[in-house]
């Protein structure tokens, strides 16, 4: 035995917890994250009496009561109250009567004491101070995949319920479900929901705005979503979840007691919510709910229920009953949330968080070294924004370290593809619609993993495809030949046993090395290249007078259908469609760079002839689009000679790289007269659905192709 244990129980004295407790108090807890809560669980909803108590023998903290001071509803009318949270004490010092005197001091400072998910040494020291004990939560929990013959029993017994279930389940649709984060909860409308609600609720913690702010919102390391259920506009009801790779947690519920509409809607939002996750659970005393769980297939299998002691004041006639409690009531939940916040986790952005979260996706973008243009928060956004509509929809998987930073990224969204009479489910890279309709094309794509532990990342994010069950094939068109993603693509173990692997198509992107200045750019030319692009200007000057005019931002509508028209002149048709010009216009208002419009014509005595449409973002400037008009100076080559203008400038302002990209002329490529091939790209098909991957290779081997995706393989 210690020196500490063999201390006399007199030795031991209580006093109030202060924050320099956080650490000693923590590591008796076994939490870590203790001291980065503390303030918040302790101190941002403090009352006067509401002070943490802490025994200390030797100069050391043997153990500790947390309190929480809430609101609740007793019998119908509101009133003061605490949970006793956190209990602990030393097990070197247990059995010392530590436990009953932090109780018993507790008791004297607060009337009306709860504890709930309590140990059985804490049901038990409750029990002798008289608390009234009850075990009315129960937690149900649905599994998403499953391991061995038990896990695999029970997702039986899910389905027979699902079964059971169905006609409860579609027969009330509820209302309309949206989700965002919680931090951006509409407080003024969940406040009015309460108030309307709260009738309903004879025993229960007052959740009105204030304390779902402070226990969903301001939890300083939990990442919680709302889900709300409205009707006509109107809000019926809102559920507080949250999510792992793996679990998914359904922690409280807001609404009409009686409304199993609205919490059949609930449910039904929060397993496509957690649909992602191994295991999906919800933990409630509230009957309705737990019906409305068992309906979509969740069981109490192996779960018992958790236990609820309250200590009622002095006086109080009645046996309180029947105990509205939801998991978030137990500060479980709250300690939970914190420690998957320090582990490695994964998340499924929408495009209002990929939004709001700008800054991290730029930072990660940055260290990971993607391309400052097609890789930027702006291109995405604004792509998102313009063409994923109708069946396309945002699916950013998002991965987190153990201190909360961004490590990897799949910029994704999925898509429904008919093969004749087949349905293909199809993720793709934000940026490109394979085989569809036009959109804006995006190059040099990749999935962004911190170069810290790239391959960890890359595993990681194909590792959460995969754990996706709802896709077919993925489409990485324009991935950079070079990058990681696509060595990784190859290699991942899960990819090569479940999927098959297939090229559907190869480009090379080519650049004018600006760096060193124009001259040194034109060294590497050959002299008929420097010919048609810098040296026939004496030429059409001699036709006439040269203007040449760059946009401002504000200018872009009219510089816009400018270049349309002299577009139309060379293509037969504008570019600038209704969409594209929507597109373009938030992508420079969003770019960082004052000068990332690159916006020119070139005229000849006063009538446009030419037309370059160039963005700068990074080190790097992108030839998007042009337009000329070839019957205004027969024998110049007016194109060129306008790119000839534009790879001077940027040169002239420090551009390192003046990048063509991928694809031709009318007439033929011609960007490898003057320009290196920088880049080389690969579009990769990814299968997953055994029948589509039957038939593809039916169908390779009746072309008499390899197909299969090797990125040691020399382009053609």
């Amino acid at each position: 035995m210690s020196a500490l244990a063999s201390l006399p129980a007199e030795a031991v004295y209580l006093r109030p917890a202060t924050p320099d407790d956080a650490a000693a108090v923590g590591a008796l807890l076994g939490q870590p994250y203790k001291p980065s809560l503390w303030h918040w669980q302790f101190a941002s909803l403090r009352q006067p009496s509401a002070q943490p108590l802490v025994a200390e023998a030797g100069g050391q903290v043997v153990g500790f009561n947390g309190v929480l001071p809430v609101l609740v509803r007793l019998d119908g009318a509101e009133r003061e109250a605490a949970w006793s949270c956190d209990f602990v004490v030393d097990p070197e010092r247990r059995r010392l009567g530590i436990g009953r005197r932090l109780k018993q001091a507790l008791q004297d400072r607060h009337p009306l004491l709860m504890a709930f998910g309590i140990s059985a040494a804490g049901d038990a020291v409750h029990g002798r101070l008289g608390w009234q004990q009850y075990v009315p939560a129960q937690t149900l929990t649905l599994l998403n995949t499953w391991s061995g013959p038990r896990q695999g029993a029970k997702r039986l017994l899910q389905h027979a319920a699902r079964l059971v279930g169905a006609r409860s389940r579609w027969r009330h649709r509820g209302g309309t479900v949206d989700e965002g984060p919680a931090d951006s909860a509409p407080w003024a409308e969940l406040d009015a929901l309460w108030n309307r609600v709260r009738h309903g609720y004879p025993n229960a913690v007052v959740r009105d705005a204030r304390y779902l702010r402070w226990r969903y919102s301001e939890h300083p390391l939990g990442r919680y979503r709302a889900i709300y259920v409205r009707r006509d506009t109107c809000l019926a009801a809102v559920g507080f979840a949250w999510c792992t790779a793996d679990r998914a947690v359904l922690a409280d519920f807001l609404g009409e007691r009686t409304d199993r509409e609205a919490k059949l809607a609930l449910v039904r939002a929060f397993v496509q919510f957690g649909r992602h996750s191994r295991l999906l659970s919800c933990t409630t005393s509230d009957g309705e709910l737990q019906e409305c769980l068992r309906a979509f297939g969740f069981q109490a299998l192996g779960t018992r229920p958790l236990r609820f002691n309250i200590r009622l004041p002095d006086g109080h006639s009645t046996r309180a009953t029947d105990w509205f409690l939801m998991g978030g009531d137990s500060d479980g939940d709250m300690l939970e949330v914190a420690r998957s916040s320090l582990a490695p986790s994964a998340e499924t952005w929408s495009l209002a968080e990929l939004e709001a979260r700008r800054r991290e996706w730029d930072s990660l973008a940055s260290a990971t070294g993607a391309d400052p243009l097609f890789l930027s928060s702006a291109w995405q956004i604004a792509w998102l924004r313009t063409f994923c509509t109708g069946s396309r929809r945002p699916r950013i998987v998002v991965l987190r370290d153990r201190s909360g930073r961004v490590t990897g990224a799949a910029p994704l969204f999925r898509d429904l593809q008919m093969y004749g009479p087949f349905l293909s489910r199809r993720l793709q890279l934000v940026g490109n619609v394979w085989r569809g309709a036009p959109t804006m094309r995006t190059e040099y794509l990749k999935l962004l993993a911190h170069p810290e532990n790239e391959t960890d990342q890359l595993d990681r994010l194909l590792d959460e495809l995969l754990r996706d069950p709802a896709w077919d094939e993925c489409i990485l068109s324009d991935l950079d030949e070079a990058s990681p993603t696509a060595r990784r693509v190859a290699e991942h173990p899960g990819l090569r046993r479940h999927c098959q692997v297939r090229v559907v198509a190869r480009f090379v992107g080519y650049a004018v090395h600006t760096g060193s200045g124009l001259q040194a750019a034109m060294g590497g030319m050959g002299q008929s290249a420097r010919r048609r692009l810098f040296h026939q200007r004496a030429k059409l000057a001699r036709v006439g007078n040269i203007a040449l005019s760059l946009a401002h931002a504000d200018q872009f509508p009219d510089y816009a259908d400018r270049l349309d028209r002299l577009h139309a002149l060379r293509w037969g048709r504008p570019f600038f469609s209704t969409t594209r010009r929507r597109f373009f216009a938030e992508v420079i208002r969003e770019l960082p760079r004052a000068d990332a419009l690159q916006m020119s014509i070139l005229s000849l005595n006063g009538r446009d002839v030419s037309a370059l449409f160039n963005l700068r973002a990074g080190t790097a400037e992108y030839n998007l689009q042009g337009g000329f008009d070839e019957k205004a100076a027969p024998g110049v080559a007016l194109g060129l000679l306008h790119l000839g203008y534009a790879i001077e400038r940027a040169a002239a302002d420090g551009v390192e790289s003046f990048e063509l990209l991928v694809g031709g002329g009318k007439q033929g490529d011609f960007k490898h007269q003057f320009a290196s091939p920088t880049r080389r790209l690969v579009s990769l098909q990814i299968v997953r659905a055994r029948s589509m991957r039957l038939a593809l290779r039916a169908y390779d081997r009746w072309r008499g192709g390899d197909v299969a995706w090797r990125p040691d393989a020399k382009l053609d």
